[in-house]
């Protein structure tokens, strides 16, 4: 959508909108995720045992994690067509355990921790595998009390830590 308007003394002030209409927003508050395709990967979530495990199917998969809008909780957002337990929508987890398990199994996989527009802080340690050529990690405005440690495929894989804490031992491999 385009609005122009000219004023009196000849000048044009205009402003464009995009109009989103095959996006929704997402109920952990974050930013408007596309909806899922046909056929796309899918993430499994749960918590068991005092552990939350993620993990990818063995196709694409593409998720962000954001901090959610209760306290200790964190939403998984699957984008790119992607789903999480079979769903479409995003898979609030509350009382964020103090180990988490992230699993990506398919291939070029991407694992974004979103901390940028709410900060993320893990109670724990943060264990993450991604099993395959050419994934992308990112950890983005994360404080991570507990032990890290990253492990990721063979070769031509991307790995950014930005504005993140690590306050335990953390090795990435």
């Amino acid at each position: 959508v385009e609005i122009t308007s000219q004023a009196h003394n000849g000048l044009v002030a205009s402003a464009t909108a995009t109009v989103m209409s095959e996006l929704e927003v997402d109920p952990c508050d974050a930013a408007p995720v596309t909806r899922a395709a046909v056929n796309a990967g899918n993430v499994t979530a749960r918590v068991d045992n005092g552990r939350l495990t993620i993990t990818g199917d063995k196709l694409l998969n593409s998720i962000r994690i954001v901090a959610g809008t209760e306290a200790n909780s964190l939403c998984i957002i699957g984008e790119n067509g992607t789903t999480v337990n079979g769903q479409p929508v995003p898979e609030l987890i509350t009382n964020v355990p103090a180990r988490i398990f992230v699993a990506m199994s398919g291939r070029q996989d991407t694992l974004i921790f979103d901390g940028s527009v709410r900060p993320i802080s893990l109670p724990g340690d943060l264990n993450i595998r991604m099993n395959s050529v050419g994934d992308t990690l990112r950890i983005d405005h994360v404080t991570v009390a507990g032990k890290m440690k990253i492990r990721t495929g063979r070769g031509r894989d991307l790995v950014e830590l930005v504005d993140t804490v690590l306050t335990g031992k953390s090795s990435i491999f």
